[in-house]
């Protein structure tokens, strides 16, 4: 079971990490825009309930509106969290491939010294 998760966990392609997390982002806006617009859509109909109707009939929508907010900000908050480990990737990535080409010239020049040497 742990083998299966971390071969889940594997980032092979960082472009796709990104642009998951843009999709997930763009569809966590389009929710926002929708329950804004369906409360709006509610707030226009308050002249309608009167008393203790109307009370519940407000704090109820408060309670969508706050929950809706909650889910939005755990939807953000991934967001930038996908963002930044995509960031570490190609920082992480930048510098393999500066290390792996500073080997590369070491070794190098240490085989032409080696034969010149000999």
């Amino acid at each position: 079971m742990a083998e299966v998760l971390n071969q889940d966990l594997i980032i092979k392609n960082i472009d796709k990490l990104e642009s998951d997390g843009q999709d997930f982002n763009d569809t966590a806006n389009n929710m926002r825009t929708t329950t804004q617009n369906m409360l709006d859509l509610i707030n226009q109909t308050d002249p309608v309930w009167k008393g203790e109707s109307k009370e519940t009939y407000t704090r109820r929508f408060r309670e969508l509106e706050d929950a809706m907010d909650s889910v939005y900000r755990l939807c953000e908050n991934y967001h930038k969290k996908v963002v930044a480990i995509s960031g570490l990737y190609r920082k992480n990535e930048k510098e393999n491939d500066e290390e792996a080409l500073r080997l590369k010239t070491t070794t190098t020049a240490s085989a032409a010294t080696s034969t010149t040497m000999l």
